[in-house]
């Protein structure tokens, strides 16, 4: 009985040492990844920085000259102007009109135009106080 113990413990002892080889072995692979991708873009990236700055150049040359200015503000007007126009071909919806107008209306007409007496003389003395 003694020695079925004793290979069962040989067996789990192996069984953890595969699983922290297995471990190690992938750790060391992602290790060599990562070299290999930081040596790849270290290698690249003054050729990348060269072509963006270039185009980053050519780019603002085209976006700061008159002729893109006056090209963009025509696009903006004539889009105005053809919704202005898609608008006013349009039939009128009212109820959206009155919908916004409606309740401002008749909360204006229900609340009382006079103004209280007393706010009329705080005014007052405020403006008997204030030197001008």
């Amino acid at each position: 009985m003694d020695s079925w113990s004793f290979v069962d413990n040989i067996k789990a002892e192996k069984a953890s040492a595969m699983r922290r080889y297995n471990l190690l072995r992938t750790i060391a692979r992602l290790f060599r990844l990562a070299a290999v991708l930081l040596s790849w873009t270290f290698s690249h990236l003054p050729f990348a920085l060269r072509v963006s700055v270039d185009y980053l150049r050519l780019f603002s040359g085209i976006v700061s000259s008159p002729l893109f200015v006056f090209l963009v503000c025509n696009a903006i007007i004539v889009s105005l102007f053809a919704k202005s126009r898609h608008l006013a071909t349009a039939p009128p919806n009212i109820e959206v009109e009155t919908h916004l107008y409606d309740p401002v209306t008749t909360e204006r007409s229900r609340a009382p135009v006079t103004t209280s007496s007393r706010k009329r003389k705080l005014c007052m003395r405020t403006s008997k106080s204030s030197p001008r």
